[in-house]
């Protein structure tokens, strides 16, 4: 997943996509100019004054400003490229690194299967109840296990359908998912497509074939 969303993004060594202006420059440029406003204004020795910090800017302020912020972005554009890896949960093999990913896959797990028996448990108190959800009546405690239910199941599809694909991080989990069941819809294995999109794409073919022909 890091790779599409890095080609896409235009980030990573040697990377300058077109994304590269939202992505990198335009939060180096805000970072730049807060900063440059901050000092122009007085506030590092205490007398601010915004005005006059804003009032005397220039075309060459102006120019320093998106120079210093352009090469701030293309010193840091290689880094996103880490950190999304990071922020996904992969961690590397080094023994500390996987020593830290099972601890984490072991909580994510933990928790995925305790949203999983929560939902269970607050559905069959609802079914055990013998009362209709549409009922205005309905017993306070009724509707809280319904309630428990739904969240439990909310919290629960931040998850990977199968524990084998829980990552170390809630992001990683969350990308995960939708890599397994973006393309289940069309029959399709967006990860398998990837790696050989032209078998991928005539086994998809003669499968509409069949469907057609069966219609």
């Amino acid at each position: 997943m890091t790779d599409s969303l890095t080609d896409s993004a235009g980030i990573g060594p040697g990377k300058v996509g077109r994304y590269f202006t939202v992505v990198s420059l335009l939060p180096a440029s805000t970072l730049v100019a807060y900063v440059a406003l901050l000092v122009r204004s007085g506030a590092l020795t205490g007398s601010v004054n915004f005005a006059g910090a804003v009032k005397d800017v220039n075309l060459g302020t102006v120019a320093i400003v998106g120079l210093v912020a352009l090469l701030i972005a293309l010193a840091l554009n290689p880094l996103q490229f880490v950190l999304l890896q990071l922020a996904e949960g992969y961690w590397g093999a080094s023994p500390l690194a996987l020593e830290l990913q099972l601890l984490r896959m072991s909580h994510h797990r933990r928790r995925q299967q305790r949203y999983r028996d929560q939902y269970k448990r607050a559905d069959k108190a609802v079914r055990a109840s013998g009362r209709q959800l549409s009922d205005p009546d309905l017993p306070t405690s009724v509707l809280a296990q319904h309630l428990a239910s739904n969240e439990a199941r909310r919290l629960k599809a931040y998850y990977p359908d199968h524990p084998e694909d829980v990552m170390p991080t809630r992001l990683g989990n969350v990308l995960r998912r939708y890599e397994r069941i973006v393309g289940r819809t069309y029959g399709m294995n967006v990860i398998a497509s990837r790696r050989n999109p032209f078998a991928y794409r005539n086994a998809l073919e003669e499968r509409c074939n069949i469907r057609i022909a069966l219609w």
